[in-house]
Formats: C-alpha cells, structure tokens, sequence
C-alpha cells in the first residue's frame, strides 16, 4: 500500500514531466515558426496550456529563455510587467 509521502511524490513527479512535455513540444516548435503553417498556433496553445496548468510566471520564464521573445511573444513580457 502507498503511503501518502509516495503519492505526493508521484504526483510532482508526474507534474515534472508534465512541464517537461509542454516545454520540450515549445521547443521542438522553435524552428518551424513563419516556416510551417500553424506553427505561432501550436506555440501559442502549449504556452497556454503551461500557463493555465502551472502559472503565467512559468510561461513567461519559457518566453524569456528562448527565442520566443524575439518571434513575436515579447509582447507578453511587456504586457506582465506593466501589471506589476
């Protein structure tokens, strides 16, 4: 029987990996924008997802980290920092 430590830790665990799927489908995306259709749309849903799923912060960490700042998500940034 699983004790609740175990569970917890399967449940960050999955969580991880999670992020890890959304951030890696980011990333794989990267290249193909203003190259293969539907690529901004693609980009634009996982963030989303990320968003929705583990905070805006997050999003914007991915933005801020790739090159999506320079591809036409740098508008997000400025958009969360004029919140602040």
């Amino acid at each position: 029987m699983a004790t609740k430590t175990s569970i917890k830790e399967r449940k960050i665990s999955r969580s991880l990996i999670i992020k890890e799927r959304i951030i890696n489908k980011i990333k794989e995306e990267i290249p193909f924008v203003d190259i293969k259709p539907y690529s901004h749309n693609l980009i634009g849903l996982e963030l989303e997802l990320l968003a929705e799923t583990f905070g805006q912060a997050e999003a914007n960490k991915v933005i801020r980290e790739t090159p999506l700042k320079d591809l036409g998500w740098g508008w997000v940034l400025r958009v969360e920092e004029e919140k602040e």
